[in-house]
């Protein structure tokens, strides 16, 4: 009751301009009651997480299925990530708060740091899978992987922060996501203008 009723808060609110005064209203439970089991806002966010289970970074991609093809099956694994990060509503809901971190106050400072390592953590795991790519010559021994899974992972979180603050909009079709991945790593112009125009439909 206390998670769901700071969730919507936050959700509504922003997670600054939530109150656990109006958490503690929502959840019919006094203040007092309220910090017998969270001292503060960060420890209710903390706790939202943990219980939803989910990693902190939409784009945490699983290299367990890695395997024969690794290009395409990144494509698949990056799909999966878009389609929950964007059609579960408790995850996106989710995924909203992440983004809207860098709009707090410092309150959220160590949730922040998280935040950022599980970004990092994200970079690395895409870099991994890219390397295993070009190990078994499926994308080219002079790519860049670190570079790539940079530039591959700040696109899409760019293109899923747009994404969450216009759910009222069509969402990304699964084969456009698919297709600015592969633009990333193969440079092709016509790819490279879809990835724009998504871009420009987000705005």
């Amino acid at each position: 009751m206390l998670l769901e009723a700071a969730e919507g808060a936050f959700y509504e609110k922003g997670l600054a301009g939530a109150t656990l005064d109006e958490i503690a209203r929502r959840a019919g439970v006094t203040r007092g009651a309220l910090y017998g089991h969270f001292e503060n806002k960060l420890a209710l966010l903390d706790a939202i997480f943990q219980a939803a289970a989910r990693p902190l970074d939409p784009f945490a991609v699983n290299l367990a299925v890695c395997r024969d093809h690794p290009v395409e099956e990144l494509v698949e694994e990056i799909k999966r990530c878009w389609r929950e990060a964007t059609e579960v509503p408790r995850t996106a809901r989710l995924y909203a708060l992440v983004f809207s971190l860098c709009e707090s106050t410092l309150e959220f400072a160590p949730f922040f740091e998280r935040v950022l390592m599980a970004s990092r953590n994200a970079e690395l795991r895409i870099e991994e899978w890219l390397r295993r790519a070009m190990f078994r010559a499926c994308l080219p021994a002079s790519l860049d992987a670190q570079i790539s899974a940079r530039v591959i992972h700040a696109t899409l979180s760019g293109l899923l922060r747009r994404r969450l603050r216009h759910l009222a909009q069509s969402n990304l079709p699964e084969a456009d996501v698919a297709q600015i991945v592969r633009a990333l790593l193969v440079h092709e112009r016509p790819h490279i203008e879809a990835c724009n125009d998504a871009w420009a439909g987000l705005v």
